[in-house]
C-alpha cells in the first residue's frame, strides 16, 4: 500500500502536467473553444486564409470544407496528397475548382472524400485524381485514422452496387446519418483522448519552443509569409519553405527516404482493381477523370528508377501511364522531370514541386488539351 501512495505522489503530479501542457499548448487545435478547421471554412467565405498551421487535422478540414460547398457545382475536383494541394483555379482560367487533397493521401482517402462530395451534392465535371506509386504497395492502402471512415464504407456500398447514389441523397437516407453522428462524436472523444499521450507531450514541447503560434487572418493577397489556404481549397506554402536555396533544396532531395518504398515487395492486384472501381465510380456519377503524375526531384527519380531496391517503384511508375492508356483516360504531367521540362529549379524538396513547377506541368496539358471541365 505505502508502496502504491509512494507511485501516486511521484506519477500524479508527471500526469497532470502532461495534460496541462497538451490541453493549454494545444499544437493539433484539439481543445480550442473554437473548431479551428471550421473556423478556416467560414473565414474562406472571406476570402484567402493565412497564417495557417501545419498540425491542424487536413481530413477534417476538407470534410468540412465539402460540406459547407453542399449543392454546389465545381468544373474541377481535385483529389490527392500533399503533392496536388497547390494545384488551383488560377492554372484553369475560367473553371471553378475545389481541392480536396490532404496530406500523406491514399486511394482510400481519395475515395472517401469523393463520397463525401456526393454526399453533399456537389456537382462535378472533371475529377483530377493523383495516382502515385506507393498506391500499388501491398504494404499501403487502408485509412491511417477514422475522420473519413464513414465515407469510405458509404463508397464501398456504393461502388459494390448495395446502395446506389441516388439513394444516399434522399431524406430518408439522410436521416440515417444520426448514425454518422454517433460514430463523429466517439471519434471526437478518441481525438481528444490525446490529452494524455505521451508522444502529444513530445510534440507539444517542441511546438512551444520552436514555433509561434500566429493569429488566422483574411487577405486578397496569393502568397504570405504563413501557410495560405485558398477559397478553393488549395494551398500556399509559408515564406521560409518557398525560399528555401537550391542547396538546401537538393540536400533534401538526396536525403530522402520513404519507407514504403523501401519495402515495396510487388504490384498488389488487388490495388490495381480498387483504382479501377474507384474510376469506374466516378465515372458512373458522370464525372471525367483526368489522372495526375506528379515529377519527383532530378536526383529523387534517378535513384528510384537507378537502384535494385526500388525496382517495384519504377515498375509502377511505368504500369501508371499504361493504365491510363488501357483506360482511356488522360494524363496531366509525368514522373519523370525531364519529359514534364522540369529541373531541380521545380521543386520544394524531394517529392513536392513548387508552384511554377505545377504550373509548368498543368500549363503544358492545357495548352495541347481543350477538353479541361468544357
Amino acid at each position: 500500500m505505502k508502496k502504491f501512495i509512494l507511485n501516486l505522489l511521484i506519477y500524479f503530479p508527471v500526469l497532470i502536467i502532461i495534460v496541462a501542457v497538451n490541453y493549454f499548448v494545444d499544437p493539433g487545435h484539439r481543445y480550442a473553444r473554437k473548431n479551428y478547421e471550421y473556423t478556416i471554412v467560414k473565414m474562406l467565405d472571406m476570402g484567402h486564409v493565412a497564417n495557417v498551421d501545419d498540425n491542424f487535422n487536413d481530413r477534417r478540414f476538407k470534410l468540412f470544407l465539402a460540406e459547407h460547398r453542399a449543392k454546389s457545382s465545381v468544373d474541377i475536383l481535385i483529389l490527392g496528397s500533399s503533392r496536388t494541394k497547390l494545384i488551383s483555379e488560377k492554372l484553369f482560367p475560367g473553371k471553378t475548382c475545389l481541392n480536396l487533397s490532404i496530406g500523406s493521401a491514399d486511394m482510400v482517402d481519395e475515395a472517401g472524400l469523393y463520397q463525401a462530395c456526393l454526399r453533399n451534392q456537389i456537382q462535378i465535371k472533371q475529377v483530377i485524381l493523383l495516382v502515385d506509386p506507393d498506391y500499388f504497395s501491398e504494404k499501403n492502402g487502408g485509412l491511417s485514422e477514422n475522420t473519413l471512415e464513414y465515407d469510405f464504407h458509404e463508397y464501398q456500398q456504393a461502388s459494390r452496387g448495395r446502395i446506389s447514389s441516388e439513394t444516399l441523397s434522399t431524406p430518408q437516407y439522410r436521416d440515417m446519418t444520426f448514425l454518422k453522428r454517433i460514430e463523429d462524436f466517439f471519434g471526437m472523444l478518441d481525438y481528444k483522448m490525446n490529452i494524455l499521450s505521451p508522444s502529444y507531450f513530445q510534440e507539444t514541447i517542441r511546438y512551444l519552443f520552436f514555433k509561434k503560434r500566429l493569429s488566422l487572418y483574411n487577405t486578397g493577397l496569393y502568397d504570405n509569409p504563413g501557410n495560405t489556404i485558398h477559397v478553393d481549397g488549395s494551398l500556399s506554402y509559408n515564406e521560409k519553405y518557398r525560399n528555401q536555396t537550391q542547396k538546401e533544396i537538393d540536400r533534401l532531395a538526396m536525403q530522402y527516404r520513404n519507407k514504403i518504398w523501401e519495402d515495396y515487395g510487388c504490384l498488389s492486384q488487388q490495388r490495381i482493381e480498387e483504382l479501377e472501381r474507384l474510376i469506374d465510380y466516378i465515372e458512373r456519377n458522370g464525372s471525367e477523370v483526368l489522372i495526375f503524375n506528379s515529377c519527383y526531384h532530378p536526383y529523387t527519380y534517378k535513384r528510384l528508377t537507378t537502384l535494385e531496391k526500388y525496382k517495384f517503384v519504377k515498375k509502377a511508375m511505368d504500369f501508371i501511364p499504361e493504365f491510363a492508356a488501357a483506360h482511356r483516360l488522360q494524363t496531366i504531367g509525368t514522373f519523370d522531370p525531364a519529359k514534364s521540362h522540369c529541373d531541380e529549379t521545380d521543386f520544394y524538396d524531394a517529392m513536392h514541386m513548387s508552384a511554377p513547377g505545377i504550373e509548368k506541368i498543368v500549363s503544358s496539358f492545357t495548352e495541347k488539351s481543350d477538353t479541361v471541365a468544357d
